[in-house]
Order: C-alpha cells, then sequence, then structure tokens
C-alpha cells in the first residue's frame, strides 16, 4: 500500500473490491436467466405448435366424423361414388374410414388426457390423421382429373362438392399434421397458445369450406343451365 493513501484505505480497498465482484456475479447471473429465456423460445414455439396440429386436426376430425357416424350409408354411399374401389367393397372401406379416424380422434384424445405422457398418443395421431388427410385429398384429386366436379366429398353433413381447394386444404393440414409429429413438444408452456391457434385454424377451416361449396354450386348451376 503507497504511504500517500490513509491508513484506513487499507481495509476500504478489500470492501470496495467485494462490492465490484458482487455486482460482476449479479450481472451474470441476470445474463444467464436472459440467456435461459431466449433458449426456451424455440421450445414454447414447438410446444404451441404441436398442440395447435392437435386442435385443429382433432376438431376436423371430430367434426367429420358426427356426419359419418349418423350416416354410414351415406357415407358408404360417397366412397362408392369416388369410384376407386369394386363397388362390392365400398361399405367395408367406409366401415375402416370411419375407425380409422377415431382411432386417429381417441390418440389425440389421449394425448391431451396427458397419458404416456402426451407425446406418443399425439404423435401417432397426428401422423394417422395426415396419412387420412393425405388419402382423402388423393382420391378427390383423381376424380377432379375426371372432370367429376359434383361429386361429394363425404366429408360434411350437407354435399359439398369437390374441388381444388379441398384438396390443397386437405394437404396443407396434412403436411402441418406431419411436421408436428416430426418436431412436437409437448411441453405445458404452449398449451394456451396452441389451443388458441387451432381454434383459429379450425374457424377458418370451416368458413374456407363454406365459401367454397358456395363457389362450387355457383359454377355447376351456370353449366347446368
Amino acid at each position: 500500500m503507497p504511504e500517500s493513501l490513509p491508513a484506513d484505505s487499507r481495509f476500504l480497498l478489500p470492501q470496495s473490491r467485494g462490492a465490484n465482484g458482487l455486482q460482476v456475479r449479479c450481472r451474470q447471473y441476470s445474463v444467464m436467466r436472459i440467456w435461459a429465456g431466449v433458449r426456451r423460445i424455440p421450445l414454447m414455439i414447438a410446444s404451441a405448435y404441436f398442440h395447435a396440429a392437435l386442435a385443429v386436426t382433432g376438431l376436423v376430425f371430430a367434426q367429420a366424423l358426427v356426419h359419418k357416424l349418423r350416416s354410414p350409408a351415406g357415407f358408404a354411399g360417397s366412397v362408392r361414388e369416388y369410384d376407386l374401389l369394386p363397388g362390392r367393397l365400398a361399405a367395408a372401406a367406409a366401415a375402416v374410414l370411419i375407425l380409422a379416424e377415431l382411432s386417429a380422434l381417441a390418440l389425440i384424445a389421449l394425448a391431451f388426457a396427458g397419458i404416456a405422457g402426451g407425446l406418443l398418443p399425439g404423435r401417432l395421431g397426428l401422423a394417422a390423421a395426415a396419412l387420412l388427410l393425405a388419402l382423402y385429398g388423393l382420391a378427390m384429386g383423381v376424380n377432379l382429373a375426371r372432370r367429376k366436379f359434383g361429386l361429394d366429398c363425404g366429408c360434411t353433413a350437407g354435399h359439398t362438392p369437390i374441388s381444388a381447394d379441398l384438396v390443397l386444404r386437405n394437404f396443407a393440414l396434412a403436411g402441418l399434421a406431419a411436421g408436428a409429429v416430426l418436431a412436437g413438444d409437448f411441453r405445458p408452456a404452449g398449451l394456451p397458445l396452441g389451443l388458441s391457434l387451432g381454434a383459429a385454424l379450425f374457424l377458418a377451416w370451416l368458413t374456407a369450406t363454406q365459401l367454397t361449396s358456395n363457389r362450387m354450386y355457383g359454377v355447376l348451376n351456370r353449366n347446368s343451365r
């Protein structure tokens, strides 16, 4: 210690150093907490995405199943009109498709119930839903190529003609579900945002379906004159 400094400075200097060290540690701790929060953002986004995919897919399948369970014979008739299978197999194919949709919906419900952590049944349900949606989109695409524009999609209670818009929406929802299977994260933090997004996507789905149906009816009526 230089002689020019007061004698008390020998005791003040360590205290000053201790205070500075504490401030440095506090800053480091704050930076670490901020960094930990930043690192959680992608995980929260993945969780919200997974919950949104579960919600919108579950709602779409639940809405479609109401019609199919109320009128299995009507759905079998729609399957027959697609003309992709021999007519005698239409009823059996319709039953298999209904069972597959029920299984996918049950797995999604188990995911929301937290069974097996929610992630495994959710991924299985979304994978099954993606395959079914892609299958339906492909079937509609084949019949559009055949120019069977008035064909009922068989997906709603009313008569909804198949269209390119409906095919694209099916493949888009299938892609959303498949993406969630690959990037799924079932952390609870993403549940509120995911459910909100899923509900919004379902309302958009219903609105687009109704608008497309109205437009197709207009086209068909003009062509029939």
